[in-house]
């Protein structure tokens, strides 16, 4: 599928809607406290990104009601919403220890 307006990637970063994430490796782990998921790393003010509520340091833990290994997980996510004509996931972060719900749109 191609990619989605916006979207960029590479094999452990992912970057949309004003979004850059990472895979959580080990070296982030212990910074993170979560063993498996996508880091936010950052999110520009004013984007898509932003008016969803994701911020910088959040964890995505899930994606659509699936666990969330990786940023690949959130890529198979987007892909498919995208080929649907949908512009938006359903996701689940990590924010200091506490769980919260977010639509990401794009």
């Amino acid at each position: 599928p191609p990619t989605p307006r916006g979207a960029s990637w590479s094999s452990n970063d992912f970057s949309i809607a004003g979004a850059v994430m990472t895979t959580i490796t080990d070296d982030l782990e212990g910074l993170t406290g979560v063993d498996e998921g996508i880091l936010v790393l950052r999110v520009a003010p004013g984007t898509p990104a932003a008016s969803s509520g994701l911020r910088g340091g959040d964890v995505i833990i899930r994606v659509n009601d699936d666990e969330c290994e990786g940023v690949r997980d959130l890529q198979v996510a987007v892909q498919r919403a995208s080929s649907r004509g949908q512009r938006r996931v359903a996701l689940v972060v990590s924010r200091k220890q506490k769980e919260q719900s977010l639509t990401l749109q794009w």
